[in-house]
């Protein structure tokens, strides 16, 4: 596994070189091949599973008791402690983003699931455990990254120890991308007197949140729920005196979950005081690596050069901006610029970790409003070395949908018609099967699908039973 993770780190730093040249072109044509043979190599999910890569409409919310192989089965204290203490972090989310919306608690009933392993194994495993713990739930659930419509609070069964810490990630990374996990042990979930304040710091995690200090604020005295200020701890059931709240980059950041925030959208008056000022890029947290699943990661590749410090890369699974000024607001870091293609189509190669099935793709063209923009594109999948066309369209808007027939492919080409200036300019693209995102952006600015409102019964959140 070490010379594999060695290998897709090494493709890539070298797989978006500037291709130029026959020689280039044809590395780049074995760089490629050997991409293919690495991913598929690490995606060790079933036919099944691969079929299963549509993310969900909506994310709720769901508690797992996970029992290490010795471990006793949770008690009715245990469930009802952790019903209560998620309600109540539903409950303080919705105050804190002043009733505009908070997060749904599944109806369904807990999850037990039985580990194959003992605590002692699990201990051993890197960031105590956690990709381990979410492999077998998922696999459990028949569920895979992809689709999985829960967050998942994961107390793991522990008797003696505060083993494993608390922690918080989005399965797929960034905001609105699906899934997370919550990590809590039983031995915390019954003695530990600042539970709550923890839970709702690691469910911000969950939803994409990362820790303030990532814009500069510090981490012991910040007022955010992110931060690690000890002023915001609970004891029990009981609030703190000065509980934390969301500063505005917190609710900015929560307002693009649309799977776990529907309704909440972000006010620069109303979330944003007056004299504060804002931290102008969004920050997100990374993809997991999760064993038997399959890397969220799609690589890019361009013979068409990748100028101003642009990569192909950019164009996919990054931050889609919007194209508007003042002035030039081209980013480099995430948006990808062809080289001078004059007349001719600025390509980009992209091959996923599964083969997907797509029957629309949005793409978003052009920077700072004037410049660079995509006329008309042509679809393409590439198996077997042989290219076969999919669909050819002009481009209506910098920010446009191309619908086509319901293809399935591991490699994908897209060939785009520049403007009169002989650059192409891609901020980001999506991909869809039947409204469905595959594989969706990190951070979407510019258009993402917002989920329709929840009914009142939905927004309601109630546990079910034994949670009540």
């Amino acid at each position: 596994m070490k010379k594999l993770q060695y290998l897709s780190d090494y493709l890539g730093r070298i797989i978006h070189v500037r291709h130029k040249g026959k020689l280039l072109m044809l590395l780049n044509q074995v760089l490629l091949k050997m991409a293919i043979i690495f991913i598929v190599a690490c995606s060790a999910c079933n036919a099944e599973q691969q079929n299963m890569y549509t993310s969900p409409d909506a994310v709720s919310v769901r508690p797992v008791f996970f029992v290490p192989e010795g471990q006793s089965a949770p008690t009715d204290l245990m469930r009802n402690l952790a019903g209560r203490h998620i309600k109540w972090s539903q409950e303080t989310y919705s105050k804190l983003l002043a009733g505009r919306d908070t997060f749904r608690i599944s109806p369904e009933p807990p999850v037990i699931c039985k580990g194959k392993y003992d605590l002692s194994c699990y201990k051993k495993l890197p960031e105590n455990g956690a990709p381990n713990f979410l492999s077998e739930i998922l696999d459990y659930l028949n569920m895979n990254r992809f689709n999985c419509p829960y967050v998942f609070v994961i107390i793991v069964m522990n008797e003696k120890d505060h083993f494993p810490n608390g922690g918080g990630r989005p399965l797929n990374g960034g905001l609105n991308t699906g899934g997370g996990i919550v990590l809590w042990n039983s031995f915390n979930l019954i003695s530990c007197p600042n539970n709550q304040s923890t839970l709702r710091h690691e469910l911000g995690h969950a939803f994409g949140l990362p820790h303030v200090d990532v814009y500069g604020y510090p981490m012991n005295s910040n007022a955010s729920i992110m931060s690690y200020n000890r002023n915001h701890h609970t004891t029990g059931f009981r609030e703190s005196k000065t509980p934390g709240k969301f500063i505005p980059e917190d609710i900015r950041a929560l307002s693009l979950n649309k799977r776990v925030f529907p309704n909440l959208c972000f006010d620069s008056i109303q979330d944003v005081p007056k004299d504060y000022r804002l931290a102008p890029n969004i920050i997100h947290l990374g993809p997991m690596k999760i064993p038997n699943q399959a890397p969220y990661m799609v690589l890019a590749s361009t013979w068409s050069g990748e100028a101003f410090g642009s990569k192909a890369s950019n164009a996919v699974l990054g931050q889609i901006n919007t194209s508007e000024g003042p002035g030039n607001t081209y980013n480099s870091d995430n948006m990808w610029h062809s080289e001078h293609v004059g007349k001719e189509m600025a390509s980009l190669e992209m091959v996923f970790p599964v083969a997907v099935e797509i029957d629309k793709i949005i793409i978003h063209s052009q920077h700072s409003g004037l410049s660079h923009e995509a006329k008309a594109v042509e679809v393409n999948i590439i198996a077997h070395d042989s290219v076969l066309k999919v669909a050819k369209q002009r481009l209506v808007g910098i920010d446009a949908p191309v619908v086509f027939k319901p293809t399935k492919a591991l490699r994908w080409r897209l060939d785009f018609k520049p403007s009169d200036s002989g650059y192409v300019v891609i901020r980001g693209l999506e991909f869809f099967l039947d409204n469905k995102a595959v594989f969706p952006p990190l951070v979407n600015l510019a258009g993402a699908k917002r989920i329709q409102p929840r009914t009142e019964k939905e927004q309601s959140g109630e546990p079910a039973h034994p949670l009540d």
